[in-house]
């Protein structure tokens, strides 16, 4: 009798490594969505694990990173194809979703921290004194997101895997499919059309600063097209050199976003820096008569200046990649990338519909 999905997931909470994954190598195209859809999402989350088991035995510089990206990769097929997986828990999503807000201080905290220790040099004179408080915040910041990662975000990946092995385990029993089942490749294509749609909408609408959601619109756009594309790379020719500009796009969007995480992080930590001050100044004077010494000494604490020649840096910083965005589209890479992703998915809607006449 087969099992129900309830059953399992209990089977699959038991013994989550007892799973067979297989890798996207094989040809997928022509697969029906849901057996497809479980080959790629099996990969997917072996390399969430894969990752998952650095971070809690010996972290490396990328561990965090390549979790995320495992996950995220993972949350983007389950949303792509509904169809395949009917019987994915809700509570599975709400942990997908968690999973992905509770790493993102972690990650933050660790990338914002690299961007100013390798632009340290270019904070000279007083404003190094602010340069040394937003270190040290940033430092302490990134310490207690890995505290929060290690003692609770970690666990509940347990929970995830277990369910999403017990999803993946079901379709892989699957092996009757109706003839009217849509294959991957067919489906991949309408998904792909739709994407590339909405990515020429964003990026024609770049043009200064202020047009802050069209970049955050666009990377997102961007990043699932990536997903769905990267999985296809060795059976369909010219998706490795989309995927390559693609994250070459990415990497500009993405390098736009964290410049604009730490410019509100700036405004955070001013305010908490002046709070400090103002009662660093008050407990002064309420509690002695400050020589001139004193007033010195406390003068050349305000890390204001810092802030201030960091703040220039990060205005540079996106002036510089909005004219990196811009000379793309101006080369007419930018337009050339629209075409190729949009031919690729005419590409694999027209290979299904061979291989199904």
């Amino acid at each position: 009798m087969p099992q129900t999905t309830e059953q399992l997931l209990s089977h699959a909470a038991a013994t989550p490594a007892a799973v067979k994954t297989t890798s996207p190598v094989r040809p997928l195209l022509s697969l029906p969505v849901p057996q497809a859809a479980a080959i790629v999402a099996s990969v997917q989350l072996d390399k969430a694990r894969e990752a998952y088991l650095r971070l809690t035995r010996n972290p490396d510089d990328e561990a965090l990173h390549d979790f995320r990206v495992g996950l995220r990769q993972l949350r983007s097929t389950f949303s792509a194809y509904p169809e395949a997986f009917p019987a994915l828990p809700k509570r599975l999503r709400k942990y997908m979703r968690q999973l992905a807000r509770d790493t993102n201080h972690a990650r933050d905290a660790e990338v914002q921290l690299d961007w100013l220790q390798r632009n340290e040099r270019q904070i000279n004179g007083d404003a190094r004194l602010g340069l040394r408080w937003l270190l040290r915040q940033m430092e302490l910041r990134k310490a207690e997101a890995y505290r929060v990662l290690r003692v609770d975000v970690l666990d509940e990946f347990t929970e995830l895997e277990q369910q999403a092995r017990a999803v993946l385990a079901h379709n892989e029993m699957l092996d009757d499919y109706d003839d009217d089942v849509e294959s991957i490749g067919h489906l991949c294509g309408a998904h792909l059309e739709e994407l590339v749609a909405d990515l020429t909408f964003h990026l024609r609408h770049i043009e200064t600063r202020e047009d802050e959601d069209q970049l955050h619109a666009a990377r997102i756009c961007g990043k699932r097209i990536r997903y769905l594309l990267s999985p296809l790379r060795a059976e369909l020719k010219g998706t490795e050199s989309v995927v390559r500009r693609l994250q070459r796009l990415q990497d500009l969007l993405g390098d736009y976003h964290d410049a604009q995480v730490l410019g509100d992080l700036l405004r955070k930590f001013t305010r908490k820096a002046a709070r400090e001050q103002s009662e660093r100044w008050l407990e002064l004077m309420l509690n002695q008569v400050p020589d001139a010494r004193t007033l010195t000494r406390e003068r050349k604490q305000d890390v204001l200046t810092g802030f201030l020649a960091v703040a220039r840096l990060v205005a540079k910083r996106k002036e510089k990649l909005l004219v990196q965005l811009a000379q793309l589209q101006t080369r007419g890479a930018q337009e050339q990338l629209l075409h190729d992703i949009a031919m690729l998915a005419a590409r694999m809607q027209g290979h299904a519909e061979r291989v199904a006449g």
